[in-house]
């Protein structure tokens, strides 16, 4: 999950995304990842906040699609689905489900 640590839309998507998934990391920049977060994984979600720039988004992508290839040799991640879903969830989209 990709959104400033203050965005309310961020925290509700980070909520969301927890009722569906366990292990849900919430960054504000792809300098936030770490890489023992993607081990053993093969497939990651990502999707962001609304304010959240492209910019940001494009290197957050970027840094994972790096990160899959070198990992893949060690059984690692081998596959980024990167969904990113820009749109504002409202607390009765959220609470509908």
């Amino acid at each position: 999950m990709i959104g400033g640590a203050h965005s309310n839309n961020t925290r509700e998507l980070v909520d969301t995304c927890s009722r569906y998934c366990g292990r849900v990391h919430h960054v504000q920049t792809a300098q936030d990842l770490c890489e023992e977060w993607f081990e053993g994984t093969n497939t990651v979600g990502l999707t962001a906040g609304t304010s959240t720039p492209d910019s940001v988004i494009d290197a957050v992508e970027k840094w994972l699609n790096v990160f899959a290839p070198r990992d893949t040799q060690e059984e690692g991640l081998n596959r980024v689905a990167a969904d990113v879903r820009r749109r504002i969830l409202s607390s009765e989209e959220i609470s509908a489900d």
